[in-house]
C-alpha cells in the first residue's frame, strides 16, 4: 500500500463503497445547494460505515462487555 488507508484508494474499495463514491460524484455535479450538501454528508457517512464494516472497525453502539 502507498500509505493511504484502504478506504481512500478507489482501486481497493468494495463494490458497495465504490457505488456510494460514484453517487457522491453525481450529486456534486448537480450543483451547490444546502439540500445537496446534506445528501453528500449522508453518503459520506454511509460510505464510512461500509468501510468500517469491511475494515472490521467495531460499531460505536456495540456492547463490548457482553
Amino acid at each position: 500500500m502507498n500509505g493511504f488507508p484502504r478506504r481512500q484508494c478507489r482501486n481497493q474499495m468494495t463494490p458497495a463503497e465504490l457505488a456510494i463514491a460514484n453517487a457522491m460524484e453525481e450529486v456534486e455535479m448537480v450543483g451547490a445547494n444546502p439540500h445537496l450538501t446534506d445528501a453528500i454528508i449522508a453518503l459520506e457517512k454511509a460510505r464510512d460505515s461500509v468501510a468500517d464494516y469491511v475494515d472490521g472497525v467495531p460499531h460505536p453502539s456495540a456492547d463490548q462487555d457482553v
